[in-house]
């Protein structure tokens, strides 16, 4: 009885303790000029859409990189790939590779039709490699926070 007691106490404070980890979310940014798949009120993110100018969009995330990999250097291409549905193979996003006081960052300028915003928009699945790193970012609950996203730089809102 100790035991099955013991047990119940352990998987109830396990639980406890996991409900209260941040999780990574689709949500739109408290200045309501980016969106980002992370966790929210933090630098903790995989990917991120931010209005740079009305109708232009940033597009960014973290660099996957070794730390001795001679192509980190501020304003360096970044050679990150992005797939999704809608183009096939695997499409080099011309990104430079930017210090964004939270590590190195890959850094693109890409338009509202551009097919990762378009595939975000519709939470189908995106791809985001850098060599051997990466991989699919969740979509889901993307479509909603981008298109308002879209909606308040499009209207020079930012």
């Amino acid at each position: 009885m100790k035991f099955v007691l013991s047990l119940t106490l352990v998987l109830i404070s396990s639980a406890a303790a996991h409900a209260q980890e941040p999780e990574y979310e689709w949500h739109l940014g408290s200045e309501q000029d980016e969106v980002a798949y992370g966790i929210p009120e933090t630098d903790d993110r995989l990917l991120r859409l931010r209005c740079a100018a009305p109708g232009q969009l940033e597009l960014s995330g973290p660099l996957m990189a070794d730390e001795d990999d001679p192509d980190v250097e501020e304003g360096a291409l970044a050679r990150v790939t992005a797939k999704t549905r809608r183009t096939g193979g695997a499409r080099d996003l011309g990104a430079i590779v930017e210090e964004r006081g939270d590590g190195w960052n890959y850094v693109a300028q890409v338009n509202p039709d551009h097919p990762v915003v378009i595939a975000l928009m519709a939470d189908e699945p995106v791809t985001v490699m850098r060599g051997k790193y990466g991989g699919e970012i969740p979509t889901q609950g993307a479509g909603k926070v981008v298109k308002q996203l879209l909606a308040n730089c499009g209207s020079g809102r930012r």
